[in-house]
């Protein structure tokens, strides 16, 4: 740090804090100022510098040192070196083995005999204590309520019970261990201990106890060579240190928050005691490509399978996917993503395996309304539901997927109608959200206050609902991938007065079909993700790059230059689905002098209708852009052994099938259908 620089100069001319301040002094090493040595005073404008460079003293005083001693360690010999390095003003003594040694060696014992650790101290005493960074911390770490005043925050140095952070797993010495902080309480080895994974609370199952059995804090063993990690084994850590736990990552893949309290009377943790603070999951970027893998050999599956639940925890933001048909899905981020997770699991299994041609994951959604309710009745014929699904508005989809939405759930109603306007009847509304969709479920149902009996009932079938509106999202109705922005309205519900005639399992299975046929009347549209390039390049390429861009339906937004030098960086966006290879004919048509970089940046609707069953698609024959759609629909289904063509039919009772075809022919007061006219449906 600047303070650093400033202290170290004071050392070196035996300076106190009475003859100048250090303070003042580390202020006029940064910024518009200029050291004349004449005057021996700073100055804001170099006119005024009569004796000296000229140059800021940032320049003058850090950075051209800094220049000598790295021009010094290169290019002088052995003993002219030790000569330089014993003259400094503060002398610098080194062994003859290492100025024998690599020149990266000796740059590093030049600096780390000069500096010492004054900056890495002068960091460390900038980071909060947990005494007092828990605070902010709770605000923007935590899913929970505030404490109300006079209540002990969970956080709290203070507080009895153990909050820990698990932000993610390391390989230590062959095992999986959890790198954590521990917030609050303390942690000992042997203890019985709560973990909340990062679907939790929207996951009330993603619930585990696990045994403590062993804490290590990382430490270092250093020579002149090299530094070596090594591992120092405790038995009891408390609050403020960063630990490692083994034993705790049976059930963890990214992050996750361990809860522990008092030991009883045999040393476990008491499993009813209700959890008090659960840290927000760790997010990464959308895993929006996708790898299809099987081993060579059938009978090394349970093989293959180990190994990827080993890869999955060492790479967070992957994910797996095991369809109906025993395909196995790796998601990533990216080719290069992908390339080095392959790799790890090649060597960490030891087994073939078959990759097939990358692959890029869709979302669903609707361009509409339902052209009508959609009544779904249950298996037993005792409750009807009548759903409806539209379009959710882009502001409130980008905060539902951004996590941008007040933790209060009494807050949420005013947050939309102050940002997205809506009315308060319609914002009270919520019954459930789906961040990592974008979607949402409303209560649009008219209650009858003079019926209490029917409003139990209602509520009481409520965590079904929401859980039957979750499995749907989870797989929509075109190519059972997941929904994104979708509205679900509940219009009406009809119930059975006997609690045994609504259970889940009639409730749960009926919304997610309803709210699929729902989908299927509301213009469905098949969305794919579109990544922002940084594409570094020679200025005068630039212009050459938008027909490569054009050629994977990509567009450029713009190039700014880089200063003092002869490239800039192009902004464009190209769907991932068209950008396997593009970084390699970026570099041939460059002669390797273009640099790529790519970010998810949005979902954006693929053209054409995917419920087009007139177009005829020509194997080995590109599509046109108008019927890429119902490409991707189709290839998708086949991969996933469905159905090439998505039907109504399965999703519908033969009353509702003859009402909506009243409803598309237009004319409601018409006679009864015969069910050949209804099977044209």
């Amino acid at each position: 740090t600047l303070k650093s620089f400033a202290r170290m100069y004071f050392a070196d001319r035996q300076l106190s804090a009475d003859d100048l301040d250090v303070e003042k002094f580390s202020v006029r090493l940064w910024g518009d100022s200029f050291y004349c040595q004449e005057s021996r005073k700073f100055y804001k404008s170099s006119k005024k510098v009569l004796q000296g460079s000229k140059q800021r003293s940032f320049i003058e005083f850090i950075l051209e040192p800094l220049y000598k001693l790295y021009s010094v360690a290169l290019g002088e010999e052995q003993n002219t070196l030790d000569k330089i390095l014993r003259n400094l003003p503060t002398p610098i003594l080194l062994p003859k083995k290492v100025l024998r040694s690599s020149t990266k060696t000796i740059v590093r014992s030049i600096l780390g005999s000069y500096f010492g650790s004054l900056g890495f101290v002068d960091m460390l005493l900038k980071v909060p204590s947990p005494s007092f960074g828990w605070k902010k911390k709770a605000k923007t770490l935590i899913n929970m309520p505030v404490p109300h005043d006079g209540e002990l925050h969970p956080l709290s140095p203070e507080s009895k019970t153990a909050v820990v952070q698990v932000s993610k797993l390391l390989d230590v010495q062959g095992k999986f261990a959890a790198l954590c902080r521990i917030y609050s309480g303390q942690i000992k080895v042997g203890q019985r201990v709560k973990i909340l994974g990062s679907a939790y609370p929207a996951d009330l199952e993603d619930v585990t106890f696990n045994t403590i059995t062993a804490i290590h804090v990382p430490t270092h063993n250093s020579n002149e060579e090299r530094v070596k990690l090594s591992y120092r084994s405790l038995e009891e850590i408390s609050a403020g240190n960063v630990v490692i736990l083994h034993g705790v990552d049976a059930t963890i893949t990214q992050s996750a928050t361990i809860v522990g309290s008092n030991l009883n009377s045999s040393n476990e943790y008491d499993e009813d005691t209700e959890e008090q603070c659960v840290f927000r999951p760790l997010r990464f970027t959308p895993a929006v490509v996708k790898l299809s893998i099987e081993p060579l050999r059938p009978a090394e599956l349970p093989k293959m399978v180990q190994g990827l639940r080993s890869v999955l925890k060492c790479y967070p933001g992957s994910h797996l996917v095991v369809h109906d048909t025993g395909e196995h899905c790796i998601y990533g981020t990216g080719e290069v993503y992908l390339d080095t997770l392959m790799q790890f699991l090649r060597q960490y299994s030891d087994v073939e395996i078959k990759v097939a041609e990358p692959t890029v994951a869709l979302r669903e959604s609707v361009a509409g309304t339902s052209v009508m309710g959609i009544v779904g009745e249950t298996p037993n014929k005792r409750n009807k539901i009548t759903i409806t699904s539209s379009q959710l508005e882009a502001p409130i989809t980008n905060a539902l997927t951004l996590y941008q939405l007040p933790k209060k759930e009494e807050k949420i109603p005013g947050h939309f109608m102050q940002e997205f306007g809506w009315d308060l009847l319609s914002s009270r509304s919520i019954w459930a959200f789906d961040y990592e969709r974008g979607s949402l479920l409303l209560d649009d149902t008219i209650p009858d206050f003079d019926d209490v009996t029917s409003k139990e009932n209602f509520a009481a079938v409520k965590p079904s609902i929401v859980q039957g509106f979750r499995w749907a999202s989870k797989e929509g109705p075109l190519c059972e991938e997941p929904l994104h922005g979708c509205k679900v309205k509940l219009l009406d519900a009809v119930l059975a007065p006997a609690a045994i005639h609504r259970s889940s399992g009639q409730i749960i299975p009926t919304i997610r079909r309803t709210i699929h046929a729902s989908m299927l009347l509301a213009n469905p549209t098949l969305l794919e993700p579109v990544n922002k390039l940084y594409i570094t390049a020679p200025t005068s390429i630039v212009d050459s790059l938008s027909p490569l861009l054009t050629k994977r339906r990509g567009f450029m937004t713009g190039d700014s230059p880089v200063g003092a030098s002869t490239y800039s960086v192009v902004t464009a966006y190209v769907p991932v689905m068209d950008m396997f290879g593009l970084e390699t004919d970026i570099r041939m048509f460059s002669q390797g002098q273009a640099m790529v970089h790519s970010l998810f940046e949005y979902w954006n609707e693929v053209p054409g209708d995917p419920l087009d069953s007139s177009i005829v698609l020509h194997p080995l024959e590109p599509s046109p852009v108008q019927c890429l759609a119902r490409e991707f629909l189709v290839k998708t289904r086949r991969r996933k052994g469905l159905n090439e063509e998505v039907s109504i039919d399965k999703y519908l009772d033969e009353e509702m099938k003859r009402q909506l075809l009243l409803a598309q022919r237009g004319d409601m007061g018409e006679g009864d259908i015969d069910m050949e006219d209804g099977e044209m449906l």
